[in-house]
């Protein structure tokens, strides 16, 4: 990924982080910009090619669970005038336990022009609702199933998205328990974590389901876009 050679604003403990990623894998270029983005993460931006708008000009963004904060720089560079991420701290392989908020924070430092509209804030969602205002653009991506197993119900993770939400959310994760990984995670109430109970949360606070695709890098997932 990250070559000797290349000359880079960002300090060499960040670039060994992210050279090490398990989820976001992706780099920048000597100027900052994103490139390389591979494996899921670049059929994530495949599938969602049919649901993010080209243009972000006068959007603020909100994404919740930005990991490495792809999605917040994507973001950023196609021309949203506001972003933020927002993630708990976690452990990367061979780096111990990893504050996000500082990594993706030290990216907006090496390169203000790019990415000076975007903020990052530490959030173990599920655990906590905070209020952070409305959004246009929303992301939620391979982590309902976590907030879930924190929450034990459907209900209100769809209130506090609504209540963050005045434009749509692109929800990205799996519906039921044939995923794999919603199976391992999810330990309690596991009978409603189901499609027909999460179609029927989200209904229950106004948003409308106007978009519905696969998933690319997971066959168990699908790909929404929620209207407020």
């Amino acid at each position: 990924m990250f070559k000797q050679s290349e000359k880079s604003l960002l300090p060499i403990s960040n670039l060994q982080i992210r050279r090490n990623s398990d989820y976001q894998v992706f780099d920048f270029d000597h100027e900052g910009r994103l490139r390389n983005p591979k494996g899921r993460l670049d059929l994530k931006l495949k599938a969602f090619s049919k649901v993010l708008p080209k243009d972000f000009t006068n959007h603020t963004v909100l994404d919740i669970g930005c990991d490495f904060g792809f999605w917040s720089f994507y973001s950023a560079l196609n021309g949203a005038k506001e972003v933020l991420g927002i993630d708990r701290n976690r452990e990367v392989r061979g780096q111990g336990i990893v504050n996000l908020v500082d990594l993706n924070t030290e990216v907006v430092e090496a390169f203000p022009k790019l990415y000076g509209v975007c903020k990052f804030q530490e959030c173990n969602i599920g655990h906590e609702f905070p209020d952070i205002g409305q959004f246009d653009i929303v992301y939620m991506c391979s982590l309902y199933h976590h907030i879930y197993n924190n929450v034990r119900e459907h209900a209100p993770i769809f209130e506090w998205l609504k209540s963050c939400c005045r434009g749509f959310v692109i929800f990205e994760n799996p519906i039921d328990l044939t995923d794999s990984v919603a199976r391992q995670h999810v330990k309690f109430n596991k009978e409603n974590y189901n499609r027909e109970a999460i179609e029927k949360a989200y209904t229950a606070v106004g948003f409308t389901r106007n978009f519905e695709g696969p998933a690319l890098h997971e066959k168990t997932r699908i790909v929404w876009r929620l209207q407020a």
